[in-house]
């Protein structure tokens, strides 16, 4: 477990837009409750927390129907500093004798549930064991045919020290800043290069996942741009790779994955795997320059 200050509002609606695509290509409504009160800037483990959500709404979008919806709720109270998390869904629901059992690993509801909706079981059991790392349970209140609702209250603290607000329209470059890009395709390396740059950035370039874990343990890098399907040994493996050696050296580095499949329904996988965010190919600049300012200085 680790506490680092992160963007509270920033991460929370990052997350949010990604599965609201997702629940789009299934016609199902993704209501956006996340509180404008919020503070800032809070202090947790965010890369759990984001794994727990993504599990969370992707069980969501996985068992709700076509025409139904889905509700992201998340706030702060400010005299427990509790942050009130809830995944509420108009599903298929549980039998209250079955509630219990679905948090254990390859469980689902039913044999039925699996033939129809597919998966491993695995996505709540995974939940329940983070939320154990932060000392908090799982709420599970469900009605059959109608919906459930998944909650826990996570103790965070408030920000010790302020992040800056960048503004939109305050020009931004990045000197001092080194960005590994792990990318096969050498039309891209080259428009990436050109878009790094260009905000001061020195840019280093492996052509798969095996350089770019050699690059990684012999240089120091602010970030990782990783492409997904590389030769050799892909991003993921990559990730895991650089992830145990950074355990193993008490380091760590924000990874963001490159990938063409963020709006396939894929992106979701990758954070839960260990990605600090991801970016779609081709790569939009505006979005770009976003997750630049989330992990890097100015």
């Amino acid at each position: 477990m680790e506490s680092v200050e992160f963007d509270a509002k920033g991460e929370f609606q990052t997350l949010f837009f990604l599965y609201e695509q997702n629940a789009k290509e299934k016609n199902v409504t993704l209501i956006n409750s996340i509180d404008a009160n919020i503070p800032d800037y809070l202090e947790s483990d965010i890369l759990r927390l984001k794994q727990i959500l993504s599990n969370l709404l992707s069980n969501a979008i996985k068992f709700t129907p076509e025409g139904k919806s889905i509700e992201l709720i998340i706030s702060f109270d400010a005299q427990t500093n509790l942050l009130h998390c809830e995944v509420r869904d108009e599903g298929i629901g549980i039998a209250q004798e079955n509630i219990e059992q679905i948090t254990q690993a390859f469980t689902q509801a039913d044999s039925s549930t699996a033939r129809k909706y597919g998966g491993t079981g695995l996505g709540l059991s995974i939940v329940t064991k983070l939320l154990t790392l932060f000392g908090v349970a799982l709420k599970i209140e469900s009605q059959l045919g109608k919906g459930s609702s998944f909650s826990f209250d996570l103790p965070v603290a408030l920000s010790s020290k302020k992040m800056q607000t960048q503004q939109e329209d305050v020009p931004t470059t990045f000197t001092n800043n080194k960005v590994l890009v792990a990318e096969d395709n050498k039309t891209n390396q080259m428009l990436i290069r050109i878009l790094l740059e260009e905000l001061d950035l020195e840019v280093s370039i492996a052509d798969d996942g095996a350089i770019a874990e050699e690059m990684y343990k012999k240089g120091h890098y602010n970030l990782v741009l990783m492409d997904i399907n590389m030769p050799n040994k892909n991003g993921s493996e990559a990730l895991l790779a650089i992830r145990a050696y950074e355990k193993e050296n008490n380091s760590f580095t924000p990874i963001v994955a490159l990938t063409a499949n963020a709006v396939s329904g894929d992106a979701e996988k990758y954070l839960a795997e260990g990605f600090n965010d991801y970016l779609a190919k081709p790569i939009d600049d505006k979005k770009l320059l976003f997750v630049l300012r989330r992990y890097l200085t100015k």
